[in-house]
């Protein structure tokens, strides 16, 4: 986390617009449309984005109050990413294969019985595999409009921008 340990590498932002006179609402409105979610292993989602705390990445229950600190606006940004690591779904997939071989007395499965086999072993998989977590700080000045975002990824940058104008 850059923001509060390790080196400090950001990229700074300028919000041109000036916050409309009740801004604290619309605020509150944008971080609680987006937070964070956690992945649904039994859904098809693979990657969640969204807004959290900044000092503890699971707490997703944020409000402005918390974010305030002065004329600064700080506030996490969480990536969840849920993939079966390849390797282990073709290990799985071979002992299911062998095994269907088996039960069919069959010595080649088809493309198709193939794919039906992954495709259940990676179901399987998703609900017992954890997802990855990454996240990165923003220090938002509200009052000069200068905004600081703890990572210098261009992918995460450009999800970063894109998830704050959805939200701001």
């Amino acid at each position: 986390m850059g923001a509060f340990q390790g080196g400090l590498t950001y990229r700074q932002y300028r919000v041109n617009q000036a916050l409309p006179p009740k801004w604290q609402k619309k605020i509150q409105d944008g971080l609680s449309k987006h937070l964070a979610k956690e992945i649904d292993p039994n859904g098809d989602e693979d990657r969640s984005i969204g807004w959290c705390n900044a000092h503890f990445a699971l707490d997703t229950s944020i409000s402005l109050e918390q974010c305030l600190y002065n004329e600064y606006i700080v506030v996490g940004m969480r990536i969840d990413t849920l993939v079966v690591p390849k390797r282990l779904l073709a290990v799985y997939c071979e002992r299911e294969e062998r095994r269907a071989m088996q039960e069919l007395k069959k010595e080649v499965l088809s493309r198709y019985e193939r794919a039906e086999i992954r495709e259940a072993v990676e179901t399987t998989l998703r609900t017992k595999v954890l997802p990855s977590i990454k996240t990165a700080e923003i220090v938002w000045n509200w009052e000069t409009g200068y905004l600081r975002f703890f990572n210098t990824s261009k992918g995460l940058n450009e999800e970063f921008i894109e998830l704050f104008e959805e939200s701001f």
